[in-house]
């Protein structure tokens, strides 16, 4: 994730918007304690309505139809939203698949390292490999679809999370309306 979290970028999205409206007044005249006043009213304003707006968390809504055979898949966006609807009977498993992300440039990390020690700073797991379990929906009709729903450090949540899905696809002639899903 790194240390840019939506709090930390909405943080500097507001400090900017302060730091311009006080730019902008000090070049039209004078700086009083009012215009003081309403650059701290407007990072007060604008930090909860970047978190809200520009950095709001994307979701993925995964809805199983029996009923109409479908599976529908809603990514909620910053602007609007995106959905694959596929039909229930091309989907042909659902998978844990493995990611491993590795360093690309070792000598660029000793460097880096190298840095941060002069400093006397040690940045915790920099350079390791990370390991991610995704939650994949394969898809046999034409084209070739992976929709990766869910991922996760634990192999165990994701495995949980694919044999609930598995599960409840294959409860044959029940509707999602006896099942209580």
């Amino acid at each position: 994730m790194g240390i840019f979290n939506r709090e930390m970028s909405a943080a500097f999205v507001s400090g900017g918007v302060a730091l311009l409206y006080m730019f902008i007044i000090y070049k039209a005249g004078d700086l009083t304690i009012i215009h003081y006043i309403v650059a701290l009213v407007l990072v007060i304003i604008s930090f909860p309505l970047s978190v809200a707006f520009l950095f709001k968390e994307l979701s993925l809504e995964v809805l199983v139809d029996k009923d109409a055979g479908l599976i529908t898949f809603n990514k909620h966006g910053i602007v609007g939203s995106t959905v694959l609807t596929k039909q229930l009977s091309d989907l042909d498993r659902v998978r844990v698949n493995h990611l491993e992300f590795k360093m690309s440039n070792p000598d660029g990390v000793e460097f880096v390292k190298k840095i941060a020690l002069g400093h006397g700073t040690v940045i915790p797991g920099f350079g390791v490999s990370e390991h991610m379990y995704a939650v994949e929906c394969l898809f046999r009709s034409e084209p070739h679809e992976n929709v990766i729903i869910y991922s996760s450090e634990s192999v165990e949540d994701a495995q949980k999370l694919t044999d609930e899905m598995e599960n409840y696809i294959k409860q044959e002639g029940k509707s999602a309306k006896e099942t209580g899903h």
